[in-house]
């Protein structure tokens, strides 16, 4: 079953874009798109209709959670119901609440590991 979700990693570091994509690849996970800029985002969701996205907070200057709300209004991709994991390096309301509020599915506070993520 996992063998067929389509996930999208948008990260900006290469390495734990990396390592993130290993681990998912090794849980069973191996359809996974490591992208680092809005271009290949974007590239991503028009070629891959991606099942699920792990995104950074930001991306390259661009807040995700312009994004994701994009996405939620069938502007980006096929399926504006993408479950959506936004990673933020902070804890703080002002950081978190427009990364729910945007529509995200779930927020993991940074520092981010292979294990947060596979939660």
């Amino acid at each position: 079953m996992s063998q067929s979700i389509n996930v999208v990693l948008a990260i900006g570091n290469t390495q734990i874009c990396k390592s993130i994509s290993d681990a998912l690849s090794y849980a069973g996970y191996p359809m996974v798109t490591g992208v680092n800029s809005v271009h290949g985002l974007l590239s991503a969701f028009a070629q891959n209709n991606p099942d699920v996205l792990i995104c950074d907070h930001h991306i390259e200057t661009i807040s995700t959670s312009k994004l994701v709300r994009r996405v939620r209004l069938g502007e980006i991709g096929f399926n504006p119901f993408v479950l959506t994991v936004l990673i933020s390096e902070s804890a703080s309301t002002e950081h978190i609440r427009p990364l729910v509020n945007c529509g995200a599915d779930g927020v993991i506070v940074g520092p981010v590991t292979t294990g947060n993520v596979l939660k």
